[in-house]
């Protein structure tokens, strides 16, 4: 699944509708849903900010992937990079004093695994999710509907 969207902040309530739907998708638990909210708005709220300078000419696009480990989000902006390396250690950035970052920090507190590339301009944010495999999913919501068919029988 994909999003792409301009740099406006009033843009985040697409990015917003677009984990809700994963959620809904993949029937994640609030936990799940939270985090991941937390990490991608903040990650799309970096890439509009400093990435792309709030350009609404330039765009943000986030990539979700579904993988056995789990979901994969990728937010990629059209900005010139930075040097992510000194953010890319929660241990560090919890003992600076740089209120620089703090996005960062969040993102790295709520996510299992956080990965930049690109000169900075891309952000792949793991969560470690069991039983997202499609497959799996697919079974779920076969069984649900099978269910609650019965289900209405029953009252009927």
């Amino acid at each position: 699944m994909e999003l792409k969207f301009s740099s406006s902040l009033e843009s985040i309530h697409e990015v917003e509708r677009f984990v809700e739907e994963i959620s809904n998708q993949y029937h994640l638990n609030d936990n799940y849903f939270g985090n991941i909210m937390v990490a991608v708005t903040e990650a799309c709220r970096n890439a509009i900010i400093h990435g792309n300078a709030e350009d609404p000419s330039k765009n943000v696009h986030i990539l979700m992937e579904s993988k056995p480990e789990g979901l994969t989000f990728s937010v990629i902006d059209q900005g010139a990079g930075f040097n992510y390396k000194p953010y890319s250690n929660l241990d560090s950035l919890l003992l600076s004093d740089d209120i620089k970052g703090r996005g960062i920090l969040l993102i790295l507190s709520v996510a299992d695994e956080v990965k930049f590339s690109n000169k900075g301009r891309v952000i792949k944010i793991l969560f470690r999710i069991a039983g997202v495999e499609n497959e799996v999913m697919d079974e779920r919501n076969r069984l649900m509907k099978e269910y609650f068919k019965e289900a209405k029988k029953v009252k009927s």
